[in-house]
């Protein structure tokens, strides 16, 4: 029997699967989406596919592993702007003992033709504010980036991904370069962009140790 307090209320227990995990982070406080992701860490991938945050950037549909993220955040953090900085960088800010830079991966994850419609504000015209940040690598080798919107968890199975498209075939997806495949979701049909995150977490920090170039 679970313990009770002294005027008789049952004392809810915590969610313990990763969907109500995530519904207590949208509900209720950040340090809930921090305990999701530290048992997403924690626990083995389920055999029935890799676990994978869904996501909007530039209101295209994404996908990055839970392996990939070190924690969600449901608001932009406020940064300090840095000089000779690219424009898709918002700034730095600190982040538990770490300073921690602020982009918009948008223009490197869609191409060099975006540039332009994501200066100040950094979102292209018509796209909604970008409100959550997700703080994605390991050690020195992390950044936040500004999304638009954090959806669900989904358990992505090989069955339901498809071979990266054509350029011809690869209307309001990523760049190739960037995609491992395109997933279907099984009740919506949703197609999410299976993102590499290493791949483009790399151009990134390159880019801005360059000073802004795009990576082509």
């Amino acid at each position: 029997m679970r313990d009770q307090p002294a005027d008789g209320a049952t004392t809810p227990s915590p969610p313990s699967g990763l969907a109500e995990l995530l519904a207590a982070a949208r509900d209720d406080t950040p340090e809930a989406m921090e305990r999701l992701l530290r048992t997403a860490s924690a626990s083995p991938a389920p055999a029935a596919g890799v676990e994978h945050l869904l996501f909007a950037c530039a209101d295209v549909p994404c996908a990055l592993p839970l392996t990939a993220l070190r924690e969600v955040m449901r608001a932009t953090p406020e940064t300090i702007p840095l000089p000779h900085s690219p424009p898709w960088m918002h700034g730095v800010f600190p982040w538990q003992s770490e300073i921690m830079a602020l982009v918009d991966p948008a223009p490197m994850l869609l191409g060099r033709q975006h540039l332009a419609a994501v200066d100040v504000p950094a979102r292209p015209v018509g796209a909604r504010a970008a409100t959550t940040a997700l703080v994605v690598g390991d050690g020195e080798r992390s950044l936040t980036w500004v999304v638009d919107t954090v959806g669900d968890i989904a358990a992505v199975e090989a069955k339901d991904v498809r071979d990266v498209p054509a350029a011809s075939d690869a209307n309001l997806l990523p760049r190739a370069r960037y995609m491992t495949g395109v997933y279907a979701h099984a009740h919506t049909g949703t197609r999410y962009a299976l993102l590499d995150a290493e791949r483009l977490l790399d151009d990134l920090l390159d880019a801005i140790a360059e000073g802004g170039s795009d990576h082509g």
